[in-house]
């Protein structure tokens, strides 16, 4: 008797790979790659190592607040207060490290906070039975304005230096927060697809009645997913002001709707029971890359919200039609169109009205573009009431303005200007302004520096802030300076071209000092 062939498992195998190439998570991360390629083409910044640099390390704080966001939208609720969170916790660790306490009590008391306003989160949704929006909308403005309340409104800064690693070092290549962030992504992607628990949280968010019927323990659950959100927003509060070293009552403003719209891009969907970390990382990435394109092209710092905005609502709204819950076919469409055409051809009226708004369309379009309404360097400041960023318009005091060949004290800081470039396009009305500066702390104290503590002033009294990470190789770092410490590196700026009048105001953050430095 002839032996049957064993059936392959190659359609099995094929069938598995196709379902792979299929996958959201598969389409969002080719939309990434073409980005990528494209923004490489288009502005060849994009590859420097420092450009590349700074986008990791902004992605990775979003990136760990977008698992917590994950576990909590596959659960079918929301958490507007992460944001918040992230700056309360982040506030009072700062004032426990600049009152001298050890850093690892600083970071567990960061981490900690954190995780109790999730709590609360938790105890809100589960046992008060408010709606999540609802609850979480709530302890959004108490945590914020618990930061106001400590804060003042002023920056928080010095930190250890050491404390500054967590956000600034390196172990081998990779920053350190990135490593950070793929722990947690790990942890998290393990968690939610590889344990019983995780399988729970996609039963819940799928059907919470049925869930309960089943014996599970929703309320727990639901607990612990908020209770684990804010313990990560906690975490990315501790990174982000070792990134920045300092900590500000604004920080984390609209960390919330990043996060959201990362997790939302990455293929979970707003209705819960469907989702995944490793899409909410892809998704978080395209969110810092799309940023870090619009400045690199110069777009307008307004509508880079515009263009999020739009993106979140792509989003949304490709997942709704994935699920079918729109009420949109090819059919109704097509329908539609006809009926369109048939009323604009039997209805001369209503075709003439359809072709001027129309054409008038086009023309606003039109007009936008030729006058640069989309491009940064072309705005009129003077129109819109934009004033320099330290306080009222710009008015210098004779008495503080030096030249550029002098040496500056302020606060016992000496700054040095080692040379000034200029770099000329005549595709563009704007010239690249480079600065190369050297600082000597001969104070008694330690000091923060970084470039948000230059700004440029051109003729008409429109400021200008400092683009050196994504224009020079050696920008100015934002670190601490010991007594007797020198530091160099350069500041760079977008000015008008042939403006003969440009100043360089230097207003050290760590103290009220001010001078002024005729460049032009």
């Amino acid at each position: 008797m002839t032996p049957k062939p064993k059936r392959s498992n190659n359609k099995k195998k094929e069938g598995r790979n196709w379902n792979i190439l299929k996958s959201r998570e598969t389409g969002i991360f080719l939309v990434l790659l073409i980005i990528c390629v494209v923004l490489a083409l288009v502005a060849p910044r994009f590859l420097k190592l420092t450009n590349i640099t700074n986008v990791v390390r902004q992605i990775s704080v979003i990136a760990i607040i977008s698992v917590g966001m994950t576990l909590v939208i596959v659960t079918g609720g929301i958490d507007l207060s992460v944001g918040s969170t992230v700056a309360f916790a982040g506030c009072i660790s700062a004032l426990c490290l600049v009152n001298d306490y050890p850093i690892w009590l600083c970071v567990i008391v960061g981490i900690l906070l954190g995780t109790i306003v999730g709590l609360v989160n938790g105890i809100l949704i589960v046992y008060v039975k408010l709606a999540p929006f609802i609850a979480t909308l709530g302890t959004m403005g108490i945590a914020r304005g618990l930061v106001l309340a400590f804060t003042r409104g002023y920056p928080i800064q010095p930190f250890p230096k050491e404390f500054e690693l967590i956000g600034r070092g390196y172990i081998g290549p990779l920053p350190i927060p990135v490593l950070i962030m793929f722990v947690i992504v790990i942890i998290g992607h393990i968690f939610l697809s590889r344990t019983k628990s995780g399988r729970y949280i996609y039963y819940i968010g799928s059907n919470k009645t049925a869930a309960r019927l089943s014996g599970l323990n929703v309320d727990g659950t639901v607990l612990a997913v908020y209770t684990i959100t804010g313990l990560l927003a906690g975490l990315a509060s501790v990174v982000l002001i070792s990134r920045l070293t300092s900590a500000q009552s604004n920080m984390g403003s609209g960390a919330e709707l990043d996060a959201i719209a990362a997790v939302v891009i990455g293929g979970t969907s707003l209705s819960g029971g469907e989702g995944s970390i490793l899409g909410s990382l892809i998704g978080a990435t395209l969110m810092g890359v799309i940023k870090n394109a619009l400045i690199l092209l110069g777009v307008n710092v307004y509508w880079q919200s515009v263009v999020i905005g739009v993106v979140i609502v792509l989003a949304v709204a490709v997942d709704a039609f994935r699920q079918g819950k729109t009420n949109l076919s090819w059919r109704k469409t097509r329908l539609r169109i006809k009926s369109f055409y048939k009323k604009w051809i039997e209805n001369k009226r209503f075709r003439y009205v359809s072709l001027i708004l129309f054409l008038g369309l086009i023309a606003i379009v039109f007009i936008a573009i030729r006058s640069g309404l989309f491009r940064r360097k072309e705005i009129e400041f003077e129109e819109i009431g934009v004033i320099a960023p330290t306080t009222m318009p710009v008015q210098i005091n004779p008495e503080k303005v030096f030249g550029k060949q002098e040496s500056v004290s302020v606060c016992d800081t000496v700054l040095t200007l080692l040379g000034i470039e200029i770099f000329s396009d005549e595709k563009k009305e704007s010239d690249l302004l480079v600065i190369d500066i050297h600082i000597v702390n001969e104070s008694g104290d330690q000091i923060p520096l970084n470039s948000f503590d230059f700004t440029i002033v051109d003729g008409s009294g429109k400021t200008h802030t400092d683009v050196a990470f994504s224009e020079t190789d050696n920008p100015i770092a934002s670190h601490r300076l010991n007594p007797g410490d020198e530091a160099s590196g350069k500041i760079a700026y977008f000015v008008p071209t042939g403006d003969d009048e440009i100043n360089l105001i230097w207003q050290p953050g760590w103290c009220t000092g001010v001078a002024y430095i005729e460049l032009k």
